[in-house]
């Protein structure tokens, strides 16, 4: 419908109501380099189906916005919950396997950020959690859109549809990854 007067007239002939629709805002996002001492790390988990075919994908970044790595997994028939909880823990493990003892993670799903902040971890995980927080110096967790997430959500994708268990690593940013989320450059997000 274009809402002329004569659509309208005829939806009033025929007794249908209209309903109003929200106006979509574009919303300004963007990437954020961590502070000098963090490492940030950029995870997101995915589902083909829910549940279906799972895996997450993190990328890690340091202050200069260079690529440190970046890991995905499959995982099997998950949520899309259970992804992007594991791609959390996993990205704490890392940073302490790595020794990157502050660590700043982003994740694209807000209930999964608000739930780690409020220690409302699935049970499942509940263990690791409380082993890779041990292990880190300081650490905070945080929502990002996903317009601003784009490498991790790359990550993720790629890995969803292997079996469970397989893995890659990659030193520095994989050839696959054609771009990487530009320091302070703004994405628009329609909300």
């Amino acid at each position: 419908m274009y809402n002329t007067v004569s659509e309208l007239c005829l939806l009033k002939k025929l007794r249908v109501g209209c309903r109003h629709r929200p106006i979509k805002l574009i919303k300004e996002v963007s990437w954020e380099p961590p502070d000098f001492a963090f490492v940030k790390l950029n995870c997101d988990g995915s589902a083909f189906g829910n549940p279906g075919n799972g895996g997450y994908g993190i990328v890690a970044r340091n202050a200069d916005g260079e690529c440190l790595g970046a890991c995905a997994h499959g995982l099997g028939v998950v949520t899309n919950h259970e992804a992007e909880c594991t791609a959390v823990i996993r990205a704490m493990e890392l940073a302490g396997n790595f020794n990157w003892n502050k660590i700043w993670i982003e994740t694209d799903s807000e209930v999964v950020a608000n739930s780690f902040l409020t220690n409302y971890v699935p049970w499942q995980l509940k263990s690791r959690w409380y082993r890779a927080c041990k292990r880190l110096q300081e650490w905070r967790i945080t929502h990002i859109y996903r317009e601003a997430n784009f490498s991790a959500d790359q990550m993720a994708k790629r890995v969803a549809g292997l079996m469970k268990g397989e893995k890659e690593w990659h030193w520095g940013r994989p050839q696959f990854l054609t771009m990487l989320e530009v320091p302070h450059h703004k994405y628009f997000r329609l909300h």
